[in-house]
């Protein structure tokens, strides 16, 4: 999955722009320029947080930056007129990087990723992938706390605070409820400027909370008085421990009952071939990563969009299996064992040295594979 680490450094890169005059130097538009475009070319979803960038950086410039030209010192002056140049210089470092990294990938293809991205949510099967008003309300608890955090900005004047976050919130909404289609992965979008928002939220609550009520305690305080920030303070506690405690029980529990890898057959059976191999195929990427072998690259992620868009198809799959000449091939009998001319492949170059359900793991006869005993063998050899 890669939404995660693409939106991560985007998010990354965001926090370390200015959020202050002070903090308007050319080491972090460059730094900002730098992990942006990495995240860019991981997964180009992370221009998503484009309009809330902006929107920071335009807020910036308007109340600290606009004008001051003309109040600064002399030897202040040049920098205050020259601010655009660290903005340029980090652009310029973004496209720069963004380049070189899309001339090293072998595979890359701007025009093609861009027809995949949108192309495929016009496709009928897309139509069925849209995101559900409930899944958003899976997390009452930060939804209170985000929703307490904009009533304190907003009452204390500083709702520039919360630019970024905000701005970040309402794309993510309009885009999602009219982009199809809808994965569950996408849900780190709403994720990350929810806890923005309600991480101030339950930190000006527990201020208002814990201090005294003669104390000047933070937005919150001028909302509401200790008893009602207690109050809503247990509501959001009681609300994560309700709704978002189980799922992490849940997911911990499952987690804990995977199998291990040491004690996977087709793993044990892949780790013979270890310095022998240099590509594998498999729809079942985790299991190659865990044997410590990698895919090729216009096979790493095969998804559905890419089927809808016709960027992709089964014929498509064995050419680049072929070209790549892959030294093992995991196969599905529901999949790629149902077409004939996979089997034709397999039976002219391949050995199946493991089948387990509705897998396979099939090896390429230059690496000569030794077949695994039969039952019926190792019955014989014991004298049964």
């Amino acid at each position: 999955m890669l939404e995660t680490p693409a939106f991560a450094l985007a998010i990354i890169a965001a926090a370390i722009t200015p959020r202050e005059w002070s903090e308007w130097k050319l080491w972090r538009f460059a730094s900002a320029g730098f992990l942006f475009a990495i995240a860019v070319q991981i997964k180009l979803t992370a221009l998503i947080i484009l309009p809330a960038l902006a929107g920071k950086i335009f807020l910036l410039w308007w109340r600290e930056i606009r004008g001051q030209a003309v109040v600064v010192t002399e030897t202040k002056r040049p920098q205050v007129e020259h601010w655009a140049l660290r903005l340029a210089f980090g652009g310029l470092v973004f496209g720069i990087v963004f380049m070189v990294l899309a001339a090293w990938s072998p595979t890359w293809n701007l025009s093609q990723l861009l027809g995949s991205h949108f192309a495929a949510g016009e496709t009928k099967a897309a139509a069925e992938y849209r995101l559900e008003p409930g899944e958003l309300l899976k997390s009452p608890g930060l939804w209170l706390a985000a929703i307490l955090s904009i009533i304190g900005f907003w009452r204390k004047r500083d709702v520039h605070e919360a630019t970024f976050a905000l701005i970040l919130l309402i794309t993510v909404t309009v885009i999602h409820f009219n982009h199809r289609p809808w994965w569950y992965y996408y849900g780190i979008h709403f994720a990350v400027p929810l806890a923005i928002l309600g991480g101030w939220g339950v930190t000006e609550l527990l201020r208002a909370a814990l201090k005294p009520s003669s104390s000047a305690a933070g937005p919150m305080q001028s909302v509401f008085n200790k008893e009602i920030s207690m109050t809503l303070g247990m509501a959001i506690v009681s609300l994560w421990a309700s709704f978002d405690l189980p799922h992490g029980f849940e997911h911990t529990a499952q987690i804990r009952n995977e199998e291990k890898t040491n004690d996977n057959n087709a793993i044990y059976e892949l780790e013979k071939y270890k310095g022998r191999v240099k590509w594998v195929f498999t729809r079942r990427n985790i299991l190659a990563a865990q044997a410590g072998y990698v895919l090729p690259p216009e096979l790493t992620i095969l998804a559905k969009k890419r089927y809808w868009t016709g960027n992709i198809n089964d014929e498509s799959i064995l050419a680049t299996v072929k070209h790549y000449q892959c030294e093992i091939l995991i196969l599905y009998a529901d999949q790629e064992l149902k077409d004939t001319n996979w089997n034709q492949f397999l039976d002219s170059n391949y050995m199946k040295v493991l089948s387990e359900e509705n897998e396979s793991i099939f090896v390429a006869n230059r690496l000569n594979p030794v077949l695994p005993p039969q039952r019926e063998n190792l019955l014989k050899r014991m004298g049964l």
